[in-house]
């Protein structure tokens, strides 16, 4: 729903919530919960016009920007994320794959954890 409104937004430039929920043929209070949730996230901006907000979602130079800074931060905390993670893998577990797309899964994993034993059934 984020990625609607986001593209909506762009397209409209400055506009309330109800136009919004309009081209997007959404509920109002829908859009607006979402548009609140996404100006918290800094993903929207608000101005005040005529006692309405308004909405303007960031540009997408700024919203690529924003990702790359979260990935940034995911790749610092990844060796503590593989630490706890090793914490609660001693189960063994199963998984299914389907499809070509299952079956590169399979090779990508297999190639991921060196000096590892793995058991399939076929």
């Amino acid at each position: 729903m984020e990625a609607r409104v986001y593209l909506v937004a762009l397209e409209l430039g400055q506009s309330p919530a109800a136009q919004i929920a309009r081209k997007l043929q959404e509920n109002r209070v829908t859009v607006y919960s979402t548009l609140q949730n996404m100006v918290e996230k800094h993903l929207m901006l608000t101005v005040m016009k005529n006692k309405v907000i308004h909405y303007s979602a960031i540009s997408p130079k700024m919203l690529l920007k924003l990702v790359q800074e979260r990935a940034d931060m995911i790749s610092e905390k990844m060796p503590e994320f593989l630490a706890l993670s090793t914490l609660f893998n001693d189960k063994p577990s199963v998984q299914f794959y389907e499809g070509l797309e299952g079956l590169k899964l399979i090779y990508e994993d297999t190639l991921s954890i060196p000096g590892s034993t793995m058991k399939a059934f076929l």
